[in-house]
């Protein structure tokens, strides 16, 4: 269950860190989706940042919680975005399976994570 569940992150945190790094280095089409979701062109960059350090708070085990709640933050505003531009129910969809991921594998190798997210209450 713990290998699962640092499978499910490394796949969420290959994809952050691809993701930031396009936001970083600036090709075209990752200029024109964010410029059609309506942010400047000026915001790609600090956006890829905030994406990048989120990763490595999330990848950090003293941090991994922490980095998870701000990478569903960030993945909310990704859907909210989309939404805002009446995009494809698949552009709106992906960021919300990758707060799954986000989540699913964080509980899976943290036991407190999934105590308090399956059995809260549990025992009491």
């Amino acid at each position: 269950m713990i290998y699962f569940g640092y499978a499910l992150s490394a796949v969420a945190v290959l994809f952050f860190l691809a993701d930031g790094a396009s936001k970083l280095l600036k090709p075209e089409p990752v200029v024109k989706a964010t410029v059609q979701l309506g942010y400047a062109e000026s915001a790609i960059r600090p956006i890829g940042l905030a994406l990048l350090a989120f990763t490595v708070i999330y990848v950090l085990p003293a941090t991994s919680a922490f980095g998870a709640i701000l990478l569903t933050g960030y993945l909310g505003g990704a859907v909210a975005s989309n939404i805002r531009v009446q995009a494809t129910a698949f552009n709106c969809m992906f960021p919300m399976i990758f707060a799954i991921l986000v989540w699913a594998g964080l509980a899976l190798r943290n036991p407190q994570i999934y105590t308090a997210l399956f059995h809260h209450g549990a025992g009491a």
